[in-house]
């Protein structure tokens, strides 16, 4: 019976050099990010189905 070859290496993705320039991001992305926003439905634009099972995200709104 003929063997199966192995699965390929997964690629793995290579760290950030230590000089790579920082990434600017918007502090209400980075809130979000963190979990720390306080309003994340008015950031993302997002709205909720009535029994809370589905949220829908419209467009990200920086200046909320």
């Amino acid at each position: 019976m003929p063997q199966t070859p192995p699965n390929p290496p997964v690629p793995q993705t290579p760290p950030n050099p230590p000089d790579a320039a920082p990434v600017d991001v918007h502090p209400g992305l980075a809130a979000l990010a963190a979990g720390t926003h306080g309003a994340p439905h008015d950031v993302l634009g997002a709205h909720s189905s009535a029994d809370g099972g589905t949220t829908w995200v419209r467009a990200w709104q920086p200046g909320a």
